[in-house]
């Protein structure tokens, strides 16, 4: 059996591989928390966001007076992966009713979230909270903030990043743009009991 590759198809696989390669160099020369910060500093204003390697930075300067807060369900922060020091206090759950609207399945809203974080993190404390792509979290921060913690921040790019938007891309609709796990900071997928979640 002969096959017949026209010029034009091994031109288009020669461009998508070329253009593959030039991603992912990309993606590996981008600055990380090991290359410097973007600027890490005590004096954040109430409300604002920080991205993954400024909160590393911040937790590495003040271990005792930041926390980290990942609001991921137990699968996402056992399963993806966490950064080491990041309490587990799933905002919501993952239930078994399909949404066909999302194209996924439907979260409850976590009952005793914020009893959950009274129990385990000080109001004082300046909270840098963590979830997928950082809209979770967003929304956990304004949940905090109504409840009296004054220094909590979300975490904009999240664990995994913002979804790269490109529709002519390769690697489009992956969160890999940015985020902690691709920033250089450090994560793991061992579980510390003192910071995994139990009801």
């Amino acid at each position: 059996m002969i096959f017949s590759v026209s010029a034009r198809t091994v031109y288009r696989q020669k461009l998508r591989a070329v253009a593959l390669v030039a991603a992912v160099i990309f993606l590996f020369m981008q600055p990380g928390c090991a290359q410097g910060t973007d600027g890490a500093s005590d004096n954040i204003p109430v409300g604002a966001e920080v991205s993954a390697c400024t909160a590393y930075e911040l937790w590495k300067a003040d271990p005792d007076g930041v926390t980290i807060l990942d609001v991921r369900t137990r699968a996402e922060y056992a399963l993806v992966g966490h950064p080491p020091m990041a309490h587990n206090i799933p905002l919501a759950f993952w239930t078994s009713r399909f949404d066909s609207g999302r194209g996924d399945y439907r979260m409850e809203q976590n009952p005793d979230f914020l009893a959950h974080v009274k129990n385990r993190i000080d109001a004082t404390d300046r909270v840098l909270v963590l979830c997928r792509s950082g809209q979770r979290s967003g929304f956990a921060v304004s949940l905090l903030q109504r409840d009296g913690f004054e220094r909590v921040h979300n975490i904009s790019d999240g664990f995994e990043g913002r979804i790269i938007a490109d529709p002519d891309g390769l690697i489009t609709g992956n969160p890999s743009k940015d985020g902690w796990k691709q920033s250089g900071a450090p994560w793991t997928y061992e579980l510390d009991p003192a910071l995994v979640y139990e009801r």
